[in-house]
């Protein structure tokens, strides 16, 4: 009763009304401000889904490690799927550090020993210069010169295949 009392004396003094000049924004305001709300949600969210994915591609770049075995050395190397090689003196290898997709590939120049861990559904692809060597799970030893290449297989089965295409399926024992 005493508020009524105060502001209707306000309103004599002032010669206004207090009432009617405290407006609520029409029913369209609110639709536009909704609007501009929504539309940077919107706007946002896809901003953030296309940034949020170019970092999803460039986490996937495979980091490579490289090994040498220099004049007299010959290491042994756990490769991420459990295979083993025994790098050969004046030899290197590469590969990755995690085998990612449908195939494991590693890359030599020299001499090594292979223990491949079977795994049918991602072959283990040895690549040299002169021919690349296609295994599932084996044993094998692959000498890559500059000018040749010799594989040597003890158990299992290798499929190689020179740079012109021509393939040959290697047994044990055979080279």
């Amino acid at each position: 009763e005493i508020k009524r009392e105060i502001l209707q004396n306000i309103e004599v003094e002032t010669g206004t009304n207090l009432k009617k000049q405290i407006r609520w924004p029409r029913p369209m305001v609110w639709l536009r401000v909704a609007a501009v709300i929504s539309f940077l949600f919107i706007t946002s969210y896809l901003l953030f889904d296309e940034f949020g994915r170019q970092g999803a591609t460039q986490a996937h770049v495979i980091k490579l490690k490289k090994v040498h075995a220099s004049r007299g050395q010959k290491l042994d190397i756990r490769l991420p799927d459990g295979s083993r090689i025994k790098l050969n003196a004046n030899s290197n290898i590469s590969y990755p550090e995690k085998f990612t997709g449908e195939t494991r590939e590693v890359t030599l120049e020299g001499e090594a020993y292979f223990e491949v861990t079977h795994n049918p559904s991602r072959p283990f692809i040895v690549r040299t210069a002169n021919a690349s060597t296609r295994v599932l799970g084996t044993s094998f030893n692959i000498f890559s010169g500059s000018e040749m290449t010799a594989i040597t297989l003890v158990e299992g089965q290798v499929k190689v295949t020179l740079p012109n295409g021509q393939a040959a399926l290697l047994t044990p024992n055979l080279q």
